[in-house]
């Protein structure tokens, strides 16, 4: 078992053990970082708020320790997200859309823990069924230019 730790603003503070194997794929992980301002950068045309790019930038500084290797994190994790939004951009536009939607729900008095909680399935559908577009677009695209 290797201990994990994350950097927070008081220091290092432990957040418990993985196995070796965890640990080595985390550890793997950080060869695939490049610098913080390159992974802003690669958001390119993508249309994201201000709020959205400010949680990125806050989660770009997320670093943890596997043993002795410290992983920055949180960089990974945003070039995750964007090739992710690059690949699939339907599917982007829905959550951030269900997620609006899903907090005003809940805002609702009494009723919108109710209509929030019915809300959070109709998303997942929607988001499959953007997926299955952007899947099919993807498809459409590779093979006119095969041709």
């Amino acid at each position: 078992m290797t201990k994990v730790r994350i950097l927070e603003k008081d220091g290092w503070q432990t957040i418990g053990e993985v196995s070796s194997g965890v640990a080595e794929k985390l550890k793997s992980m950080e060869a695939e970082v490049v610098s913080p301002g390159v992974c802003m950068s690669e958001l390119g045309g993508i249309p994201v708020s201000g709020d959205e790019r400010d949680w990125m930038r806050g989660m770009l500084g997320k670093t943890i320790m596997v043993g002795k290797t410290i992983v920055h994190i949180g960089v990974y994790i945003v070039r995750l997200l964007v090739r992710t939004l690059k690949m699939f951009p339907t599917v982007g536009l829905v959550v951030a859309a269900g997620l609006v939607i899903g907090m005003l729900l809940h805002s609702i008095p009494f009723v919108g823990w109710l209509l929030s909680a019915i809300w959070g399935p109709v998303m997942l559908v929607l988001a499959g069924a953007a997926l299955c577009v952007d899947v099919l677009q993807l498809f459409k695209d590779n093979r006119t230019s095969a041709s």
